[in-house]
């Protein structure tokens, strides 16, 4: 095997059967848009090699907005990445560790953005950790209507 401008060449005398494995990390990335992209300023996109993953509402629950990564944990060791057949065919989705804000109204928890009214008194945010569940964007829209996000907030 060598490689010359930027190509690996394998060569050999290859037989019916012969295969050959490559071995390479596919470490899970975190991007973020251009500063020009107003709509995605403090979120980052997760990718895995050529494949880019998204929440859906079917894992994650309604209002995604609510929801944001732990930039720390992302970046690093803390994200797992698991196989899933659920679609009918082995694919693979991220579990990243994250953060949830509850929907409130005044002082009740709403189940439903329609149960607020458009503006309340304040309350800082209390954040849980949850577990974010992103599968591959190829993949979304197969378990019933929902949301979808790429872009999540860090």
């Amino acid at each position: 095997m060598t490689i010359r401008d930027g190509y690996l060449y394998v060569t050999g005398i290859w037989q019916d059967g012969d295969s050959i494995t490559l071995d390479y990390s596919m470490d899970v990335r975190m991007e973020t848009a251009d500063k020009r992209v107003r709509e995605n300023i403090g979120k980052a996109a997760f990718s895995r090699g050529p494949i880019v993953f998204c929440m859906e509402e079917a894992d994650n629950g309604k209002n995604l907005h609510l929801l944001k990564a732990d930039k720390k944990a992302a970046s690093g060791e803390g994200v797992l990445v698991k196989e899933s057949e659920e679609l009918g065919h082995k694919m693979l989705v991220l579990e990243i560790p994250g953060f949830g804000t509850p929907m409130y109204c005044g002082t009740e928890t709403a189940n439903d953005v329609l149960e607020c009214s458009l503006y309340q008194d304040y309350i800082p945010e209390q954040e849980s950790a949850v577990t974010l569940r992103l599968i591959p964007y190829y993949a979304w829209n197969n378990r019933g209507e929902g949301e979808m996000s790429v872009w999540i907030r860090v």
